[in-house]
């Protein structure tokens, strides 16, 4: 059967929904079997929530969001902006940035900083030749820190270069079928998989 309760506010509304969902728990409903569905979850955040949490009512909260704000999402729209781009500072950084190709945040500040002091952009990313601008600036000689430095900017692109670089070669000119198996090869060879559950296991401890 369909009901309705016509109510004044969202305050009066979430009080009557709670109050169903306990006289439908006294008549064994179990509390998996309820879900409540709002078409703007977000306007009554802060009220139907407390009106749970006040009555001693277990729930889970599920908000809408943009899928690109997920990190395997950002990954891959950062990946494919960067081929249809050519290969511009802000997308590489972004596509570190996802936290999924194997650098860690540190590696990512050495890497941006560097690249962003020498304004690297296109073909400087994946033209095979070593980086040798000094990281001090316009300076004859190369600090011991700066040394160190420019080894680990080179050392950090030419680990995350190559798998771009293969992916790109791998989906010019060919099918969507194609192109979704070269995305799925990709993945794999970051360890995305492994990666994502990893980041899982951190969540639910």
């Amino acid at each position: 059967s369909v009901n309705t309760i016509e109510c004044h506010d969202k305050f009066e509304e979430c009080e009557a929904v709670v109050c169903d969902i306990i006289k439908k728990i006294r008549n064994g409903v179990r509390y998996k079997d309820i879900l409540i569905i709002a078409r703007d979850i977000n306007s009554y955040e802060g009220i139907i929530d407390c009106e749970l949490e006040n009555n001693g009512l277990p729930f889970f909260m599920s908000r809408r969001t943009d899928i690109t704000t997920k990190p395997l999402f950002k990954l891959i729209l950062a990946a494919l902006a960067i081929k249809n781009k050519g290969w511009r500072f802000n997308d590489v950084i972004s596509y570190l940035k996802t936290g999924l190709v194997g650098v860690t945040f540190d590696d990512c500040d050495v890497l941006e900083n560097y690249a962003s002091a020498w304004n690297i952009n296109g073909r400087r990313w994946y033209d095979g030749i070593d980086w040798n601008m000094n990281p001090d600036g316009f300076v004859e000689k190369i600090s011991d820190d700066g040394a160190e430095l420019l080894n680990k900017a080179n050392e950090i692109r030419n680990r995350i270069v190559p798998p771009l670089v293969k992916f790109f070669d791998s989906i010019g000119g060919t099918t969507v079928a194609d192109i979704t198996v070269a995305l799925y090869d990709f993945l794999c060879e970051l360890n995305i998989k492994e990666q994502i559950e990893k980041k899982a296991l951190e969540c639910r401890q």
